[in-house]
């Protein structure tokens, strides 16, 4: 069978979930705008891909996704164009265009398989996503970032504490549900009485979580706190890539940025 794929493997610096989805995300916008009409398969297979896992197969996308079409190898390749759309890349607050973009790509392409979807319904059942607002703080790897590119200061806590209050009330939701990589922004999050997942983090200023602990579970760990925040009814975050992975799942209408760190002169990622 003839198919087209989404190709994601990057050979330079190690990558995680979230850029490696915005990047099929891109090339599945391109191909779809393009009109294609062969069934689809993506591949993620890069060797720098830190979830990879050789145990699990070596492809990434079937840890926690369905092939779009359906399709399974052996098959024959049409190649997908490699540059991906970044305007579906969540780095900042999003225009409408932009939003519903990627929700429609992610609908039309993407299917999480059914044992990650019943975590997320397991832990949704204990809080109302409807009255919640998700709130996201990148750290770990993401303070040295942010001080490589520039000047820039970690926010204090009770700043960061006074802004997620401003929003809770701005938005009028009474809930908050905590997504971070981060051990001590978890323990501030809870601070608020945050509906917070108990999985590992990474220390503060130390090194991306999945640099600590690789593998298949902590992107799975990383893609249910995406979900779990996609249902909620507002969601404020840090300029990353696992926010554009909310974005794509959710179906909320407001959005914020917080940035932790300020100002903020780096990439956008």
């Amino acid at each position: 069978m003839t198919v087209a794929y989404a190709l994601y493997d990057w050979t330079g610096p190690p990558f995680g979930l979230g850029i490696m989805l915005v990047s099929v995300l891109g090339q599945l916008d391109v191909w779809d705008l393009n009109g294609c009409k062969l069934p689809v398969y993506v591949r993620a297979s890069s060797g720098t891909n830190l979830c990879l896992d050789p145990l699990a197969g070596p492809n990434v996308w079937d840890y926690w996704f369905e092939q779009p079409s359906g399709v399974y190898p052996p098959l024959e390749f049409v190649g997908m164009p490699h540059q991906p759309r970044w305007t579906l890349s969540g780095h900042s607050k999003w225009d409408l265009e932009a939003r519903a973009r990627i929700r429609h790509i992610a609908s039309k392409y993407v299917r999480v398989k059914d044992d990650v979807i019943k975590e997320v319904n397991a832990f949704c059942a204990g809080f109302n996503p409807g009255t919640t607002l998700a709130v996201q703080l990148r750290g770990t790897d993401k303070h040295e970032e942010a001080f490589r590119y520039g000047e820039a200061k970690r926010v204090p806590d009770v700043e960061v504490l006074r802004r997620v209050e401003e929003l809770r009330a701005e938005t009028a939701l009474s809930d908050v549900y905590g997504m971070t990589d981060d051990t001590a922004y978890a323990d501030l999050l809870r601070s608020l009485g945050a509906h917070v997942r108990d999985i590992p983090r990474g220390a503060p200023d130390g090194a991306n979580l999945l640099q600590q602990r690789p593998g298949v579970q902590t992107g799975r760990d990383s893609l249910i706190d995406a979900l779990v925040a996609a249902r909620c009814a507002a969601f404020a975050h840090t300029p990353t890539n696992m926010a554009s992975v909310v974005n794509a799942f959710g179906s909320f209408d407001e959005e914020f940025v917080i940035h932790p760190f300020e100002p903020w002169t780096g990439p956008r990622r």
